[in-house]
């Protein structure tokens, strides 16, 4: 040929060395997940918190809403403080989204009252918030904005895979890292200058190739660790 030949050797990395490769890779990847995942989690939160908050025609219907829940909402805690029961759990999801001061204490009133009737009264609020929850939650789901939440979820794969992305750009830059600073293992590199025939095939008392094939192999035989 009259044009220089280039051969690339490449050697399997072995089970020990592939399995010690893989690991520490795996470290490398966990440590970065463990930067950009609450970032993702955080995200998926706030995408979940505006779409349950509604679109604009959804939030102004539970600002709407707002003083018909907080006067029954109001009675139940009042009659409950009489009984000295606890709110049950849709009393207190119910007081998280209608009313805004849910950190406000409701201290019993020790006032006798008579049981029967004032769990009578109980009966009869928690039917009028069953009611109110039932009309409230058909009116916000017939308020509903396809358009805004396809949006709205459109928005948030942006941001999360803007971070993803980031993520993934930031391991293989530290993959590439630490590659270099562990994994680097020597080359065989050689240049035969002489091959024992010129280009016009003229015999050459020089050949460089059995020296290089010897060196070779003397490397090979050694077996460099993949991490030495």
């Amino acid at each position: 040929a009259g044009v220089k030949t280039s051969i690339l050797v490449l050697r399997k990395l072995s089970e020990q060395e592939y399995s010690l490769y893989q690991a520490c890779i795996a470290q490398v990847t966990e440590r970065n997940e463990a930067i950009y995942a609450p970032r993702i989690t955080e995200l998926e939160a706030e995408r979940k918190s505006v779409l349950a908050r509604g679109c604009p025609a959804q939030i102004a219907l539970t600002e709407e809403y707002r003083p018909r829940f907080k006067a029954i909402l109001d009675s139940i805690d009042t009659v409950n403080q009489h009984l000295g029961k606890t709110p049950t759990k849709k009393v207190q999801s119910l007081r998280d989204r209608f009313i805004r001061d849910t950190h406000q204490e409701h201290r019993p009133q020790f006032v006798l009252h008579e049981p029967q009737t004032t769990l009578a009264q109980l009966k009869a609020h928690t039917q009028d918030l069953n009611a109110l929850d039932k009309e409230y939650r058909d009116a916000f789901k017939a308020a509903a904005d396809a358009a805004w939440k396809n949006r709205v979820n459109g928005e948030y794969r942006e941001k999360i895979g803007a971070v993803k992305a980031e993520c993934a750009d930031k391991n293989a830059e530290d993959i590439r890292q630490w590659v270099q600073e562990n994994a680097n293992h020597p080359i065989f590199m050689a240049i035969a200058e002489r091959i024992g025939y010129d280009a016009t095939g003229r015999k050459d008392p020089v050949n460089e190739l059995p020296t290089i094939c010897e060196e070779y192999h003397r490397l090979a035989a050694e077996g460099p660790d993949f991490f030495g």
